[in-house]
């Protein structure tokens, strides 16, 4: 058996989260070497300068990247820009005064006519901009405010909570991944390769503590790996991971995230030696694990200890969980006046977010449409 020269660490591993910070940014210059966190950034720093288009050749660059099933598959849903004329602002709290949320406010014009289509994508950027500690809430609400004659009302199931998928974009990868999206993942969104357990039984160290940049590298990792019979190297290093962890624990998982929430959470909680992970499996997993483990969406009105796990962002992309109640609650009939919704917590959870989330972007939509009734 090819796995027979792997030798088996059952040293703890510890989870650090003092050195971790979740950074909240608009700037072009998205990864900075003096912060580290989870970038909460408008989707790209190539987005930000402008040149979010559409890929102007008839070949698709994302074609030929690998999409293995995963136990949280789902699908990203085509969010419409905001409908021209409606305009927005945002009320931005000080986190040291006693105001509770972060507003984004859309306004009908009084000139106003016709349904309306919000995407709140970007201007949730906007507003979020900061640095955040994991296990940090940050609350968020939208207002409607209707200056025109019109009567407006919500339109049933259409607030979405989701990712983006990015494949009609010429962006950049950092391995041939899909996420459970159907996306693919951008280099920007993909994890660093944690210095775990598995990697310290690969160069039979003593602790964790000894594993370096060097031995978290492609070029390193590569020759032990292929002379273990993993034949394509740091590619194969989540077949490696599969061997090794269903060794280590008698298990018998067949994919990486058909492992407990503890082995995986092993896998990414090891030092950030700042190396992207370019193996496709690791790099979907540590991906789907954020959008499925870490990042929620919680009512405020709910316990976070009790809910995080329940209100993940893929919990609303596979209708696990709804915002139904307080969107037809607050925008059931909206006249002229000013109308709120329930607010929500964004929340990253740090029992889940082990070091190889530092200094990753963030891909998140929300959005919702509005029917005219009456005029």
């Amino acid at each position: 058996m090819r796995y027979k020269k792997i030798i088996v660490s059952f040293l703890v591993l510890i989870c650090i989260f003092f050195s971790s910070t979740i950074k909240l940014s608009v700037k072009a210059d998205s990864v900075t070497e003096e912060v580290y966190g989870v970038n909460f950034i408008y989707l790209d720093d190539a987005i930000i300068k402008g040149t979010r288009t559409l890929n102007p050749f008839l070949r698709n660059v994302w074609s030929s990247l690998q999409r293995e099933s995963s136990k949280w598959d789902t699908a990203s849903p085509a969010l419409k820009s905001t409908s021209e004329g409606i305009e927005v602002s945002y009320e931005k709290h000080d986190k040291s005064s006693s105001r509770a949320q972060d507003m984004i406010i859309y306004t009908i014009p009084e000139d106003y006519t016709g349904d309306i289509n919000i995407n709140a994508t970007e201007d949730i950027f906007r507003i979020l901009g900061g640095i955040y500690q994991p296990g940090e809430k940050v609350s968020l609400t939208f207002r409607v405010i209707n200056n025109s004659d019109n009567f407006y009302s919500y339109v049933s199931d259409s607030f979405t909570i989701s990712t983006e998928n990015y494949s009609k974009y010429t962006l950049s990868a950092a391995s041939d991944a899909y996420g459970f999206d159907g996306s693919p993942i951008l280099l920007g969104h993909t994890t660093k390769r944690s210095g775990n357990s598995a990697i310290q039984a690969l160069y039979d160290l003593g602790s964790t503590a000894e594993i370096t940049q060097k031995h978290v590298r492609d070029t390193s990792i590569a020759p032990l790996l292929i002379e273990l019979g993993y034949e394509n190297g740091s590619q194969d290093l989540g077949s490696y991971y599969l061997d090794f962890y269903n060794a280590k624990y008698n298990l018998t998982a067949e994919k990486l995230d058909d492992f407990p929430d503890d082995v995986i959470l092993e896998i990414f909680s090891g030092e950030n030696l700042r190396e992207v992970e370019t193996c496709p499996q690791v790099a979907a997993l540590g991906y789907n694990w954020f959008y499925n483990r870490i990042l929620s969406a919680v009512p405020d009105n709910k316990d976070i200890s009790d809910y995080s796990v329940e209100y993940t962002i893929g919990s609303y992309m596979r209708g696990e969980v709804h915002y139904e109640t307080y969107c037809e609650a607050a925008f059931a009939e909206l006249g002229t006046d000013a109308y709120t919704l329930q607010p929500m917590y964004l929340f990253f959870n740090e029992t889940y977010m082990g070091g190889a989330y530092r200094d990753i972007n963030l891909n998140l939509c929300i959005g919702f449409k509005l029917k005219q009734t009456s005029n």
